[in-house]
């Protein structure tokens, strides 16, 4: 609680003025502090049956060395925050494919938690998922555009002000 209370008093650069996140706009502030509740299923890889696992975390590392290469798609957990702009600017202009989602759910402390849920639809359909034209977040698909291929397995990227991340690989 005290975690939550911390997120929505010291956020940095305000709100989005129009209450919609648009993660790729590195511009303008675009964070909306927003509420999720994500419910992961986990299982022991015994039998193979699963539909998904995380073979690689990499908890804080630099991200300026990240580069996932053309074997995997890359989902950013980019959310309107001008404090991490700069550091999916950089992400994006050296990834892909690459998506984010973050305007569906804001700005929150589950984030992380979303993109694992994303990635795993994502790797159980076999592309990323198209949203509704009224979604209001349409913005948010495929960089640069909806047509990319999507390749698996899937890396979450997590980005920090100073440039630093996490990265959580998954795959069939």
């Amino acid at each position: 609680m005290i975690g939550y209370g911390l997120d929505r008093l010291n956020h940095v650069g305000g709100w989005s003025p129009d209450g919609r996140v648009r993660p790729l706009d590195f511009e303008n502030c675009s964070y909306v502090p927003g509420e999720t509740c994500v419910a992961l299923v986990l299982g022991r890889e015994v039998d193979g049956s699963g539909r998904a696992r995380i073979t690689a975390a990499k908890g804080i590392i630099n991200l300026e060395t990240y580069i996932p290469g053309n074997d995997r798609s890359v989902l950013l957990a980019a959310d309107g925050r001008p404090n991490t702009a700069e550091v999916y600017r950089r992400l994006a202009e050296r990834v892909n494919p690459a998506a984010s989602y973050s305007a569906l759910w804001g700005g929150n402390l589950s984030a992380e938690a979303m993109l694992l849920a994303v990635a795993l639809v994502a790797l159980d359909r076999g592309r990323w998922f198209e949203l509704p034209p009224d979604s209001g977040a349409r913005e948010a698909l495929v960089l640069p555009n909806t047509d990319q291929v999507f390749v698996a397995p899937v890396d979450c990227v997590s980005a920090y002000p100073d440039g630093s991340g996490s990265v959580i690989t998954i795959e069939k």
